[in-house]
Order: structure tokens, then sequence, then C-alpha cells
């Protein structure tokens, strides 16, 4: 099942790094290392706070997004992906985002990407837009981004015992 077209639409800052010609291996090796160098000195350089570095260290590489819930009044809203591997385990990332910037567009495409399967998390890069204000973006597969724009984040992991576990 292919994801509906509008999953493939952003409104915010395109992938900066970690872009599909990188994930499709498309560089040089030097360009490649290179993007991975620089997103890191970026990271370093924004000072991140905690909850935004364990964010930033998420493996979300082929994540799944199992479901989307906002709550427009709080401006907030929540993601619970499934990530990992084969390698590192597989476990599941509650991700609850505060003041939130998000559209109610915004938050039918992100639960069009939960309706999308196999739609998946290729990689994600993280910003800051302000001193309180950050952006998480995200490469999807087949095609598309995503972003969302917040002040915070609260991370919660649980184990699972694969990929396809309820």
């Amino acid at each position: 099942m292919s994801p509906p077209n509008d999953v493939c639409k952003t409104k915010f800052t395109p992938m900066k790094f970690l872009t599909r010609s990188w994930i499709r291996g498309e560089l040089t090796d030097e360009q490649f290392d290179y993007a991975i160098s620089t997103y890191e000195q970026h990271l370093q350089m924004l000072q991140l706070p905690p909850d935004l570095v364990a964010l930033a260290d998420l493996h979300v590489h082929d994540g799944l997004v199992l479901s989307c819930a906002s709550d427009s009044a709080a401006k907030s809203l929540q993601l619970r992906l499934r990530c990992g591997d084969l390698h590192i385990g597989y476990f599941d990332a509650v991700l609850t985002f505060t003041r939130v910037t998000i559209t109610a567009e915004d938050v039918r495409l992100l639960s069009a990407v939960v309706q999308a399967v196999p739609v998946e998390i290729l990689t994600q890069e993280i910003d800051r837009l302000n001193d309180d204000h950050f952006e998480c973006r995200w490469l999807l597969h087949p095609a598309g981004e995503a972003a969302i724009q917040f002040s915070s984040v609260t991370l919660d992991r649980r184990a699972v015992p694969n990929r396809d576990a309820p």
C-alpha cells in the first residue's frame, strides 16, 4: 500500500544534512562522511537540553509510526514509534511533544503515516529554531518528509519482543 499523496508534503524545513541522496548512497564516501560529521557538529553547537539529546540519539531507522494523538487545547502531540532492529532489539518510543506548532492538516498527515503501512522513518534531524523552540525532521520511506516544531519533548521507551509485536 502506498502512502497517501499528502504524506509527501511538508510545510517545514526540509532535511538539511541527512538527505534522500545521503540515505540512497548517491554521494561519494567523502560526501557521505562529511554529511554525518557536519550534522554531529551542528548538534553540538545547538547545546540541546537532555530531552532533545535523547531524541537526537534515538535509533529511528526503519521506525514505524504506530499512533498519533494530538490535543490542540494543550498544544501537545504524542507519537508512538516502533524502533530498533535485530542487533539492538526492538522498542516502542512514546514521544510527547509540548507547545507544538502543528495544524489539523499536519496531524492528519501524521495520522495518514500510521495508516499507510509500510511507511517507515529512514532518519531524523533535530534543529533549534530559536531559544525555546525546536524542530524534529523525518525522512520517510518510500517518499516524503515530516516535521514537528515544539518546545520540549519527553521520551519513554518500552522493549518489545519483535517488530510485529502488538
